[in-house]
């Protein structure tokens, strides 16, 4: 029964990707893109495809955690609410004889079904609201993280006249960025995102194409900006970046871990940032 429980999770994930990336209607694409992005930057805990799971049953959700969680919070999954699947990892060690003679141990992984529920299923105890700094106007605050860890990773950032319309590039295999004087504090932020992401993924040996290695940078800037509560205006039209449904799929895990990894350095203390609650099942 979990075996097609999972197998059915799955399906149903490779159809959504494909629905997404093969739609002709830009404008639909666009909007859920979009939508599924800003779920990546509430749970940049999940991996990819429970961001998935999450977005393609409950778009709305918010905060979500298991029944047992939840009720060890102080509130009670409201009867007759639907959980929200998605998948567990499960370990599991197994001995068996080496040629010597001698016991070896080895571990295995496989996932299993579980069901979360959002916090709007729920009632009882208020949570406590958590910390952020960023809001609409918060872009000099997280421009001031950012360029931490940016001299963490060893990239030097420079600000500076820019020829022509772009606000920023990366060079210098990934250690410099430059970024253009005339940016708003927002927009300094998301396009420090942008250059960071370029920096991280796309100075080495083998590297996807230029449409696809600009979608992973723009749609990574798009997470983390909404995570900290700025309001990125990118318009995702897959169909324009000529992006494949394999091109997205590839993709995908690319920008959720990215982001995870960038909200996670920017994050001002070890809590969950900006409001929201991401328990385990």
């Amino acid at each position: 029964m979990q075996n097609e429980k999972a197998q059915g999770l799955k399906d149903g994930l490779a159809k959504l990707i494909e629905a997404l990336a093969t739609d002709t209607d830009e404008a639909r694409q666009s909007t859920l893109f979009t939508s599924y992005l800003r779920a990546c930057g509430m749970f940049h805990n999940y991996s990819w495809h429970n961001c998935a799971l999450i977005w393609s049953q409950k778009p709305e959700a918010s905060r979500v955690a298991g029944f047992q969680t939840w009720k060890k919070l102080g509130r009670y999954v409201v009867a007759g609410s639907k959980g929200i699947a998605i998948f567990a990892p499960m370990t599991f060690k197994d001995r068996s004889a080496a040629g010597d003679g001698t016991e070896q141990e080895s571990t295995r992984v496989w996932f299993r079904v579980v069901y979360v529920f959002d916090i709007s299923q729920t009632g009882g105890e208020s949570l406590p609201e958590l910390p952020t700094e960023c809001t609409g106007e918060g872009g000099e605050s997280l421009t001031e993280r950012l360029l931490a860890y940016a001299a963490e990773k060893g990239i030097a950032v420079e600000t500076r006249t820019i020829e022509g319309s772009a606000k920023g590039y990366a060079s210098e295999e990934g250690t410099r960025i430059t970024l253009s004087h005339c940016l708003t504090a927002s927009d300094r932020a998301a396009v420090l995102i942008h250059e960071i992401s370029h920096c991280l993924l796309h100075f080495g040996e083998s590297k996807p194409n230029l449409k696809q290695r600009e979608l992973e940078a723009e749609a990574t800037s798009f997470v983390v900006a909404s995570h900290f509560g700025l309001n990125p205006e990118s318009k995702f039209y897959l169909a324009s970046y000529g992006v494949k449904a394999s091109d997205l799929m590839e993709s995908l895990p690319v920008i959720q871990q990215t982001a995870a990894q960038i909200i996670s350095a920017c994050a001002t203390n070890n809590q969950q940032a900006t409001g929201v609650v991401e328990m385990a099942a």
